[in-house]
């Protein structure tokens, strides 16, 4: 009897991990063949390991659709058709190439700007590419940023179909205060020569702080024999400050290379020296000399052989 108790929970442990192991199917249809080959073209995941992983991957599919400017698509329904498959029912609507942006022209934003975002500019909206929102808002954030002004917002809102066009209102929070570099330190090469940091790379204090100015400048650090540049450039911003920190080594260029060696001249019969010296100097204003010298002496008479500079 004890053995086909056993048998019996083998039989079931079996039976039971084959149910939890089944896998889940998805398919997903729209209103049309032209909808539904939307969705076959966006590759979603067809076989699932439970209804949650199921679940995520129909929201997923809804958020592509927008994207793509399927801004009014919905899911319709979402059923079970057997006992492992389910079918996702979407309704698309119409897909939007373009949207039109009304703005308020001002110091920070005026068509002068937006020209490199789009061809179609007035003094009180532009047209762009649908798919183009999010990099033409970066783009938008980066010009505010470059005025020294980093912490400026750029979003739409009141987003609204009218006469089947997208129309928006390009909202502006600017930053409360224009930000300068009021401190730069130096981490690392502490002695790092600041005529450089004014001279060479233009980088001073009280200047408008623009970090992928900063970010290009520093990088010409690069070029120099005397110094390199440990890792990016960072900034602390306070409520009142703005303090650059950059991050460099020093590089050590200087090299020496030489041979002195000594014997017996067979002429005079005195001691000899001869020898060659191989000198590499890089200053800190990066000119660099290279030096070849080669010397002969003995007791009563010193003599430099050559001497090469470059």
């Amino acid at each position: 009897m004890q053995k086909y108790v056993i048998f019996c929970l083998i039989i079931y442990g079996m039976f039971s991990s084959g149910i939890s192991a089944q896998n889940l199917y998805l398919d997903m249809e729209g209103n049309s063949n032209s909808e539904t080959l939307v969705l076959n073209e966006l590759n979603y995941l067809k076989t699932h390991a439970d209804l949650a992983s199921i679940n995520t991957e129909v929201d997923s599919v809804q958020t592509s659709l927008y994207r793509l400017g399927y801004i009014e698509a919905q899911l319709s329904s979402l059923e079970r058709t057997n006992d492992s498959t389910f079918l996702a029912h979407f309704k698309l609507g119409n897909k939007f190439e373009s949207i039109k942006i009304h703005y308020t022209n001002s110091k920070f934003i005026h068509p002068e700007i937006l020209s490199s975002f789009s061809t179609s500019v007035s003094d009180t909206c532009f047209v762009i590419p649908y798919q183009k929102i999010t990099s033409t808002l970066n783009g938008l954030s980066s010009t505010l940023a470059e005025q020294g002004l980093p912490f400026s917002k750029v979003q739409l809102k009141n987003i609204t179909i009218k006469d089947n066009s997208l129309i928006a209102e390009l909202e502006l929070i600017p930053d409360q205060q224009k930000r300068i570099i009021d401190a730069i330190e130096i981490k690392g090469y502490e002695q790092f020569p600041r005529s450089f940091l004014r001279y060479y790379l233009n980088i001073k204090k009280n200047q408008v702080f623009n970090l992928t100015e900063i970010k290009k400048k520093t990088e010409q650090v690069q070029s120099l024999n005397f110094a390199n540049q440990i890792k990016p450039p960072e900034v602390l911003f306070t409520k009142d400050s703005t303090t650059l920190y950059l991050y460099l080594e020093k590089q050590k260029s200087n090299s020496f290379d030489g041979f002195l060696g000594f014997g017996t001249n067979e002429d005079t019969n005195k001691i000899q020296f001869n020898g060659y010296l191989n000198l590499n100097l890089i200053n800190t204003l990066n000119f660099g000399e290279a030096f070849r010298l080669f010397y002969k002496s003995d007791e009563t008479d010193q003599q430099l052989f050559e001497v090469n500079a470059a």
